[in-house]
């Protein structure tokens, strides 16, 4: 729709013009055709004409933004606690070093020792045998989006997946993308950051299925998650509400065994006007999006 356009002056030559075009949204999109047009001056005369072949197709990756940490909601973590616990049975966790304290970290974690040495608070940092899978369960249901454009709450929970896959990629675990759109989203066990490229590609053709054809209840999404913990019950989640049902909120009840990333969408700052109410939280780690609010900011440590 920018229409850029070079001018050719006199046809004794071959000439070579570079544009720019600038695309906001993801997606498959199409460029071209290009067309010629000749005539005489002062428009008495003109004539125009489509060159063959002259139309492509490109595919634009949704962007990512930084994530420095992401906090999850462990597994033994019970209603209402805010901070960090680490499930300890059965010798299930394997040591994996130091890193400068946090906050939120649990303090009988902290390494005394080595927080003297250096005058810095310093914790122990584990990492469960079975949580190097990480599935992101997108909520693909239209009847739960709102919003216009690239200020779409769709548009936002794929940035928000492709960041987090980046940042667990980056720490070698594997992902897996999950979701029951215009077509089912299914991509499962991609490792190494270097097929990054296929998950970017994967969410950049995902379509949400149409509002007509769905309900708005969470009832859908919530068998989603279901299965998807009965095929691997030792995995981690990324679940994203999008339901103004509060019912929804207590997710940690649904699933208690599984480690959860829990991200709410605020509906209503995705409608006309602007909001800035903050919906009801649930049990644990919950990040809060809303429109406008830069997504870095958001998962922030």
């Amino acid at each position: 729709q920018q229409l850029p356009m070079g001018f050719i002056a006199k046809l004794d030559k071959s000439a070579q013009f570079e544009f720019s075009v600038r695309c906001d949204l993801r997606g498959l999109h199409k460029v071209g055709p290009l067309f010629i047009s000749s005539g005489y001056p002062l428009g008495i005369r003109d004539h125009t004409q489509a060159v063959t072949d002259s139309s492509q197709e490109i595919l634009v990756y949704p962007s990512t933004f930084l994530i420095e940490q992401i906090n999850f909601l462990e597994s033994n973590q019970s209603d209402g606690l805010g901070d960090q616990n680490l499930a300890r049975d059965g010798g299930h966790e394997l040591y994996m070093g130091l890193r400068e304290y946090r906050r939120g970290d649990p303090p009988r974690n902290i390494h005394w020792r080595a927080s003297a040495r250096s005058n810095t608070l310093y914790t122990k940092q584990y990492e469960s045998v079975h949580d190097t899978e990480v599935s992101i369960l997108l909520d693909l249901n239209g009847g739960r989006h709102y919003g216009e454009g690239k200020e779409h709450s769709l548009e936002y929970a794929i940035k928000i997946a492709a960041s987090i896959a980046k940042y667990f990629l980056l720490q070698g675990k594997t992902v897996s993308l999950i979701g029951e759109g215009k077509e089912r989203l299914a991509l499962h066990r991609v490792n190494h950051i270097n097929n990054l490229p296929k998950v970017l590609k994967v969410l950049a053709l995902v379509e949400a299925r149409p509002a007509s054809d769905v309900n708005t209840d969470s009832q859908d999404y919530q068998d989603l998650l279901l299965s998807t913990i009965t095929n691997n019950p030792q995995q981690s989640l990324v679940i994203f509400y999008h339901s103004d049902d509060d019912r929804f909120l207590d997710i940690h009840k649904l699933v208690p065994q599984q480690r959860k990333v829990n991200i709410r969408f605020n509906n209503k700052s995705f409608q006309f006007p602007l909001t800035t109410d903050t919906p009801k939280s649930a049990a644990g780690t919950l990040y809060h999006v809303r429109r406008g609010l830069p997504l870095r900011q958001v998962f922030k440590c």
